[in-house]
């Protein structure tokens, strides 16, 4: 059965909700580039350090390829 009151037996810690609010910001700041990569990946976006257009000029130069297009990286 739960128990919605304060627990006596427990010491108040009034840092504890600094702490967690701490600890969230160190996670959310850890991980929001990753966040950040797979949102753009999600939506066919290309990695920041692929110059799209220098691979399709070079794919165009490969013998036998006319033209490059929908071209997905």
């Amino acid at each position: 059965m739960p128990n919605d009151l304060p627990r006596t037996d427990v010491p108040h810690d009034p840092g504890h909700g600094r702490q967690a609010r701490d600890h969230q910001a160190v996670v959310l700041v850890g991980t929001w580039s990753l966040f950040r990569q797979s949102h753009s990946r999600m939506f066919d976006g290309v990695p920041d350090n692929i110059d799209l257009s220098a691979v399709v000029r070079y794919l165009e130069t490969l013998p036998g390829v006319e033209r490059v297009h929908d071209l997905h990286v």
